[in-house]
């Protein structure tokens, strides 16, 4: 299995060179080149989300250390996003297209650099993948991977919460398709205040993002997994509250605010429902569980904002009225979810009880075996320090 640290630098250096391909499509004009590019950007973000989900229990051992850390990955995601959507509308209304490509591109950069002054080896080797042949070839290594994933996913308890994700990408994946027709709304505004106001509901999102797992975060507990799939479960109502307002206040501050409410609920679901997984899931599987869980949900954000789009266009639904049908549909998922936490988790919990177990074991026995190599050490270093008999 590669080195987690070096694929997401791979990743970062192949992803600075997908937003300068767009000034390219820019000048030809090329629609089609747009499509590639774009596809192009969402396979490596569905290669690198895996990876640094993955790497994060290697880094973080205990349990309430790694809740605190998938938090603070969360929460700078939010700050990224908040900071990054104002930073784009601005450059975009004040220095044109270009300068906003350039931008991304350079942050690429600077991740695989961060990455770099990281340093170490970070990887997870399981007796099935220690056992691989060396000659085998990397498209049989990925068929295996993707088998045993799938295979270990059905098998077992804790299948239903790879597809928590999916359930809020189908609520929040129209907003950016909404944002787009927001910002638009008035007829009177020039296109440099169209571009300052989606700049600022994407900002928002980043704000909202950030608030909604400060808020959740005293309320539940490593040690008490019911309490991260209870803030599962509410944060639906979140999304539901703010889509709901939003297709009912007209006032773009208003617009804001229910960005901002809906945008919390599912960024505590996103973080909470990865925390469920990583208690859940075996560290030598969690990358191939995290690939399936984070490709269903790119998936499912995909056919909620062509649904969507299609629904504004070929059958002359408001934007309001979509954002309505989006509220409706995060009820549904809440009294869905709401279920399965009542009369279905039982057996996530029991799994969860038992990985911690098992890995409080291991490393119980690693800390003794490293205690013995130290002693062997000691009693080496004291042999050689004996006068030598003649």
């Amino acid at each position: 299995m590669r080195d987690r640290r070096q694929s997401m630098m791979a990743l970062d250096l192949v992803g600075a060179i997908a937003p300068l391909l767009f000034l390219i499509a820019s000048y030809l004009r090329s629609i089609e080149l747009i499509y590639f590019i774009t596809l192009t950007q969402a396979s490596i973000a569905s290669l690198y989300e895996p990876c640094r989900s993955s790497i994060l229990p290697l880094m973080v051992k205990e349990d309430e250390n790694l809740r605190l850390a998938t938090t603070l990955t969360g929460i700078a995601w939010s700050v990224m996003a908040s900071i990054g959507s104002g930073l784009g509308g601005y450059f975009v209304a004040e220095y044109g297209m270009t300068a906003c490509f350039v931008l991304d591109s350079t942050s690429y950069v600077m991740s695989a650099f961060l990455l770099y002054r990281i340093g170490g080896e970070w990887k997870v080797l399981s007796n099935r993948d220690s056992n691989h042949d060396d000659g085998e070839s990397i498209r049989n290594q990925i068929e295996n991977m993707i088998i045993m994933g799938w295979k270990y996913i059905v098998t077992s308890s804790f299948w239903p919460l790879v597809f928590m994700k999916s359930t809020t990408s189908l609520v929040y994946g129209g907003s950016d398709i909404l944002n787009v027709s927001f910002a638009e709304e008035d007829p009177f505004s020039t296109q440099e205040e169209q571009s300052k106001k989606l700049g600022v509901l994407f900002l928002s999102v980043g704000l909202g993002c950030l608030i909604g797992p400060i808020l959740f975060e005293p309320f539940t507990r490593i040690d008490k997994p019911r309490t991260v799939l209870n803030a599962c479960v509410l944060s639906f109502i979140l999304q539901a509250v703010g889509c709901l307002a939003m297709g009912y206040f007209r006032p773009f501050s208003l617009t804001i605010a229910s960005t901002i409410v809906r945008s919390a609920g599912s960024s505590v679901l996103w973080i909470d429902s990865q925390v469920l997984i990583q208690l859940a899931v075996k560290p030598e599987m969690l990358g191939r569980v995290v690939a399936i869980d984070y490709g269903f949900a790119l998936a499912a954000e995909a056919c909620s904002a062509m649904i969507a789009g299609l629904l504004q266009d070929n059958y002359n639904v408001k934007p309001r009225e979509v954002s309505t049908v989006m509220g409706m549909e995060a009820l549904f998922f809440f009294m869905l979810w709401y279920c399965y936490s009542a009369f279905g988790s039982n057996a996530v919990f029991q799994t969860i009880k038992e990985n911690s177990e098992s890995q409080d074991s291991t490393s119980t026995l690693l800390d003794h075996s490293n205690g013995r190599k130290e002693e062997l050490k000691r009693a080496t270093e004291r042999t050689k320090l004996l006068p030598h008999c003649v």
